[in-house]
Formats: structure tokens, sequence, C-alpha cells
């Protein structure tokens, strides 16, 4: 019981603050998956060099790691709120949400890189490449990129083809 006067308020913040941002997060997902809007975060359009970004492409997969990490400070709150004997049990699932974060981030990178699996990225983005393929053209003008070859200009025939459908 020492120090409650520091941690039942931070507890309690975590506990009830954590859900309004998933909720927060989560509300826009329909808007987003359907093309109605564009915005991801706030700074979107100004850091470039950021490791972590959602794109409206990958917006699903982008607040699936925030969600876990919010779920952990939400747990997390939960445990420093209560006795000890509840804590033990509450910081397990604090670790684990916590742990789930990462995979969740690595198919967020996936999915940002390639755009695909296409079911996760919303339908009216399904035929845009993700920014590898958005760099490779780029690459390529300058020297940098490696040969062309007979698959890779059949995969870019197939995308243009694709990009028309999806167009027309």
């Amino acid at each position: 019981m020492q120090y409650w006067w520091a941690r039942v308020p931070f507890g309690l913040v975590l506990t009830f603050g954590m859900p309004a941002v998933i909720a927060f997060l989560w509300l826009k997902v329909p808007d987003v998956w359907h093309g109605r809007s564009r915005w991801t975060s706030p700074d979107h359009a100004g850091n470039e060099g950021r490791l972590y970004r959602i794109h409206p492409r990958s917006y699903v997969t982008g607040i699936l790691p925030l969600t876990a990490l919010a779920g952990a400070l939400t747990a997390l709150g939960m445990t420093l709120a209560q006795e000890w004997w509840l804590r033990v049990g509450l910081f397990r699932v604090t670790i684990l949400l916590a742990a789930l974060a990462v995979p969740l981030t690595v198919l967020q990178w996936v999915v940002n890189a390639f755009n695909r699996p296409a079911m996760l990225v919303p339908p009216v983005y399904r035929h845009l490449p993700g920014w590898v393929g958005q760099r490779w053209p780029r690459l390529r003008t300058k020297g940098m990129a490696p040969p062309e070859t007979a698959a890779t200009r059949r995969a870019a025939r197939r995308a243009r083809r694709r990009a028309a459908a999806g167009r027309a």
C-alpha cells in the first residue's frame, strides 16, 4: 500500500484513458476503408524519415499494434490500481499485449512496403504499389536498381492492367 496516492490515480487515468484512445482510432476505420477520409495521423505529410507511419492504405494494420499497446497500458493501469494479489495476473496480460505489438508492427511495415496482403488493404488502395513499388522506378531511372527482367516487365504490365481495370 506504499505510495497509493501516486499509483492509484495514475492507474485510473490509464484504465479509463486508453480505451478512449482506442475508440477514437477505430471509429475512423469505416471512413478510411471506403476512401471517404484520408486522415490517418496528424503528421502524415510532415515527417519523411519516420520508421512507423500510418498511410491510408495501411490504416487498419497501423492501428492494430497501437491498440495492443493501448491495451497493455490499460492493463498496466488496472495493475497499478489493484491490490498486490491481483497484480500478478494483470501484469502477465500487460506483458502479453505489449509482446503482441511487435509482430503486428512488422505486419504494418509489410503492408506499407508491398501493399499486400490485399485483404488488409482498403479496396480503394489495392491497385496502388507500396513504398517499395514506388521507389523502384526512381531507382531504375538513376541506374541504381537491378536490371529489368522479363518477369518484372510482366508484373508491371499486370499491375498496369489491374490499375486500368480498377479505374474503369
